[in-house]
């Protein structure tokens, strides 16, 4: 599914960028990364993209589906960091974006109202599957830019000290599928937050008392 999606974003790419981003030259060179430590491997694809000359780079994970017009429409942002908000691959299918309230970090979802929008969000982190994060990010972080552990949140913990704010863009991240055991989009996402909220009614003599199932593992690993 990934190699389908990426064959048709380079012919898409191709057809539409003089259109989309005109008077402006197009040179993309396509790196793949491997190594058994996901941050050993970006660490390095940060690098390869160094040297080759890049003005940015486009984060496409193995394990994600995308629409083929996914580089023009982030592109088009003129962003430093912007990406999309994908399901994680767990039941509850959580957001790996977050926001920081009170000093607490919560799920960030990409509502049908936000994608209606096209709103592009602020966020305090999210993760690196469908990203694109201009060279002069890395330039401003010291190296390793990577740490082993959780990879992606340790890399936005340092872009934003070093001024840079994650952007989510909701219209993309509702065409994004994450493959598990299943291909994970934002609907499966919605669906368990809706499960997740759903009112509780318990007779206390003649009242009730109202709340909301406790989340589960909606910051967990899966992203």
């Amino acid at each position: 599914m990934f190699t389908v999606s990426l064959s048709r974003l380079l012919l898409n790419t191709f057809k539409g960028w003089s259109q989309a981003m005109p008077g402006e030259p197009l040179d993309l060179e396509f790196i793949l990364g491997q190594a058994g430590i996901a941050a050993l491997a970006r660490e390095r694809l940060v690098q390869d993209a160094e040297r080759w000359g890049a003005d940015c780079i486009l984060w496409l994970d193995a394990d994600q589906t995308f629409p083929s017009d996914t580089l023009l429409r982030l592109v088009a942002h003129r962003l430093p960091i912007v990406g999309a908000n994908y399901a994680r691959r767990s039941e509850e299918a959580g957001p790996t974006a977050a926001e920081l309230a009170d000093g607490r970090l919560l799920p960030l979802y990409t509502t049908h109202d936000k994608v209606a929008a096209r709103l592009v969000e602020p966020v305090h982190q999210m993760g690196l599957g469908v990203t694109l994060i201009s060279m002069e990010v890395f330039r401003a972080l010291e190296r390793p830019i990577f740490d082993a552990i959780r990879e992606d949140h340790a890399f936005y913990d340092k872009a934003r000290a070093a001024g840079y704010t994650p952007m989510v863009d909701h219209s993309l991240s509702a065409e994004v599928g994450h493959v598990w055991t299943t291909v994970l989009t934002n609907e499966h996402s919605l669906a368990g937050k809706a499960r997740r909220e759903k009112v509780i009614e318990l007779p206390v003599g003649k009242g009730v008392i109202t709340g909301k199932l406790p989340r589960r593992g909606d910051q967990g690993r899966g992203d």
